[in-house]
């Protein structure tokens, strides 16, 4: 799902897109197996800064009429609800 993107970034002249596209994928699956080793809060974290990274990257260079930095209010919330620790 996330590997297309890596080449139409990279096609459209933007390598830097392209690369951080890979790494916010592999942070998420990195994530997603601290979340089922139940390491919740390492989890938590990381998906979060590898979230929140690209969204200020992305926001920076597309500018603010793209509106991915509204992404971020969906993002923090949803680390509670996918990463529950309980």
């Amino acid at each position: 799902m996330v590997f297309p993107y890596i080449f139409i970034f990279s096609y459209l002249g933007s390598p830097f897109l392209g690369g951080m596209t890979g790494i916010v994928f592999l942070n998420c699956m990195l994530s997603l197996y601290f979340n089922k080793t139940q390491k919740y809060l390492l989890s938590r974290v990381l998906f979060l800064i590898s979230i929140s990274a690209p969204i200020y990257f992305y926001s920076a260079m597309l500018g603010p009429g793209a509106g991915i930095q509204y992404a971020g209010f969906a993002i923090f919330p949803a680390t509670f609800i996918l990463f529950d620790g309980g």
